[in-house]
């Protein structure tokens, strides 16, 4: 009997949204401050990787997808502090540009090696720093309706008022889902992640395999 094997198919996905660098700044911490009681961190070494939209990006190429990405030029960066011998996050520092250049529906059908592409599915990776203004997104969301038809649209979002995304499927976490304003979007799905406890979607429980976390990131 001949034996038949199913070919997998290589997603082509359109990802749009904020990018920046995390910074992993590794060193210990064996004293007290005299000036307050507070530890002094000592710098052993630094690590860096792609955050936000960059690393959905990577998470994409990871499955082998071919990945379109656009997203910002300005950098952002997020320094975490961690004491290495325990491997405990101590402290975060936030460095963002005062401005971040934003998307228009221009830059999409004018760059012709975007618009001549087509894609099974875009992704908005929205970590609401500028890249994506909320005015701006409701003729992105009807030029891509548009241009790629038949490509699904997921949406991941810090905003709370979501009333710029339409018939999308939204994959959120439960606390920014229970400070979404408005929850009643007109043809939106929405998959809501619940740590340890898995994710629902439809009213469906999707539970999630149990496994040891020291450090969510």
């Amino acid at each position: 009997m001949k034996k038949v094997t199913q070919q997998l198919k290589y997603y082509n996905i359109l990802l749009i949204g904020d990018s920046c660098t995390d910074i992993y700044v590794y060193g210990k911490c064996d004293r007290l401050s005299p000036e307050a009681p507070i530890p002094i961190f000592e710098e052993v070494y630094q690590e860096s990787r792609p955050g936000m939209s960059a690393n959905v990006r990577e998470n994409f190429l990871g499955l082998d997808c071919q990945v379109t990405h656009i997203t910002n030029e300005n950098e952002i960066k997020k320094i975490r502090m961690i004491d290495d011998r325990f491997n405990q996050y101590i402290l975060r520092i936030d460095e963002n540009p005062h401005q971040i250049d934003h998307l228009d529906v221009d830059f999409l059908s004018l760059d012709k090696d975007i618009s001549s592409k087509s894609f099974d599915a875009v992704v908005f990776s929205d970590y609401n720093k500028g890249f994506l203004k909320y005015e701006k997104i409701k003729n992105i969301i009807s030029y891509i309706r548009k241009k790629w038809s038949n490509a699904p649209i997921f949406v991941d979002t810090k905003k709370t008022d979501t009333n710029c995304y339409e018939n999308v499927i939204f994959k959120i976490n439960k606390h920014e889902f229970e400070n979404i304003t408005n929850k009643e979007l007109k043809n939106s799905e929405w998959i809501v992640t619940h740590g340890k406890d898995g994710a629902y979607w439809n009213n469906i429980h999707f539970p999630a395999y149990k496994t040891e976390v020291y450090d969510v990131c």
